[in-house]
């Protein structure tokens, strides 16, 4: 069974003759969104009446003191990624899946059309400089995907170069690695400015006009194609299109298996964060991968098919990067649950999560977008982001929304083989591995949570 990964980013852009009024609004004492984020992964948050267990939960949550809410990596590279986990935890104590690179991207051509303190306020936001310094980080990762589809196409030529008899000793070579970027303004705006569509180049990205009566259509026409089908439909049908004015769209695709196979083991116990125990379909392999284990953390990084690693992180995530550079090659069985789950933040939680990063002028009348249009004013409504994954013993099938609203080694061990059972809440990441195609590798594609 193939499985894919998927995400679509959108900055959707409205304007309005007379902008008095904040679009995402900011909660007082610097709570986060007032709205919890929608899960809807598996299992169903069970009644403990309705097992016979004592409720372990009658006090109210508090992420303070959860020690499975994500801290911080404790390096600059990392913390806007840690930080988007640590937020989206703040509103929910469940399952939850999101992609920091599609939003990456996004935000990369939100500031290209940006300027003064707006454009510097998203910049800190993303922990950088200079737009330069994201502009490296975006070419990177077009590098890694390049390279990625590359070894893709070369492995299936060499494929179907075999003859028919000897195919069927190998697995069909099958991935894929694509980003595709498009931007949107209403047919009656003036057109783009020469420097931001210069910008733009980086995201190769396409540029279209849209009418108001057609615009949630083909919005979610284009979704559903660069997603292979994943994300059917970005907007609702009932979406409010009211002065919108330029809509920027961002879709990250991924396609890839196990480097090494695994294989069912039957249904386990797993052990939820809030202390009960609930049945999973468990899958198994034994495999070489990176490993690392203190008295706070235990973590493996198991590889894909095409240099893409899925990092499981049991217990602590402090310091992960320093914990990840001293991991060791180690033989392991590795026991994982299969999993689903779905994750919708539709409530402006993201817009807060910004805010809380110092981010204020993108949202209200003292915003500066004029580095996109020419005398058209603009500003940041909402920001939505919904994500599902599905992992099982063939692979990994995920798919991500994001739309932002705008208004008008080490050595070999020979030894036993270490177990790393996954049968409490972890932390997950799909990271990009070493390769000759890009500089930096660790690139966090997508990132989450499984506590129950």
């Amino acid at each position: 069974m193939k499985r894919v990964l998927a995400v679509l980013t959108a900055l959707i852009i409205m304007s309005t003759a007379a902008i008095s009024m904040t679009g995402c609004s900011i909660n007082k004492g610097g709570e986060p969104g007032g709205n919890t984020a929608v899960n809807t992964g598996e299992p169903a948050n069970v009644d403990p009446a309705a097992t016979g267990q004592p409720n372990p939960t009658a006090k109210p949550w508090d992420p303070e003191k959860d020690p499975f809410v994500a801290r911080s990596f404790d390096v600059d590279r990392f913390s806007f990624d840690a930080e988007m986990m640590r937020f989206v935890e703040l509103t929910q104590p469940g399952n939850y899946m999101i992609s920091p690179l599609s939003f990456k991207y996004a935000l990369g051509m939100l500031i290209a059309g940006a300027r003064g303190e707006t454009r510097q306020e998203l910049l800190t936001a993303l922990g950088l400089e200079s737009e330069e310094a994201l502009d490296a980080y975006i070419k990177n990762f077009n590098a890694f995907a390049e390279g990625f589809n590359a070894k893709i196409k070369k492995d299936k030529e060499h494929y179907d170069s075999l003859p028919e008899r000897e195919r069927r000793y190998y697995d069909e070579p099958t991935g894929a690695l694509r980003v595709a970027d498009s931007v949107w303004k209403r047919d009656d705006i003036k057109p783009f400015r020469d420097e931001f569509k210069r910008k733009l180049e980086l995201y190769d990205a396409e540029l279209r006009d849209f009418r108001l009566d057609n615009v949630v259509r083909e919005v979610n026409a284009w979704a559903n194609e660069k997603t292979e089908g994943l994300i059917p439909q970005l907007l609702p049908d009932n979406y409010d299109v009211g002065d919108l004015a330029v809509v920027l769209m961002n879709a990250l695709y991924f396609k890839d298996s196990w480097q090494e196979p695994f294989n069912e083991i039957g249904t386990q116990p797993f052990h939820t964060a809030d202390g009960r125990s609930v049945d999973k379909e468990f899958i198994e392999s034994r495999i070489t991968c990176r490993y690392y284990k203190d008295a706070d953390t235990e973590l493996a990084e198991i590889p894909m098919g095409n240099n893409v690693n899925f990092l499981v992180v049991l217990g602590s995530t402090d310091g992960l990067e320093a914990k990840l550079a001293n991991a060791e090659f180690r033989r392991a069985k590795v026991i994982l649950p299969k999993f689903e789950i779905e994750t919708s933040l539709i409530s402006r939680e993201l817009c807060s999560f910004l805010q809380a990063l110092g981010v204020t002028r993108a949202f209200n009348d003292l915003a500066d977008f004029s580095g996109m249009v020419e005398d058209h004013k603009m500003f940041v409504d909402d920001i939505i982001q919904k994500a599902k994954i599905k992992l099982d013993e063939t692979g990994i099938e995920a798919a991500a929304v994001t739309a932002i609203m705008v208004k008008d080694g080490a050595v070999f061990d020979p030894n036993e083989p270490v177990v790393f059972r996954a049968d409490r809440p972890f932390h997950f990441f799909i990271r990009t591995g070493e390769s000759a195609w890009a500089n930096e590798s660790g690139v966090v594609m997508f990132a989450g949570r499984l506590a129950e």
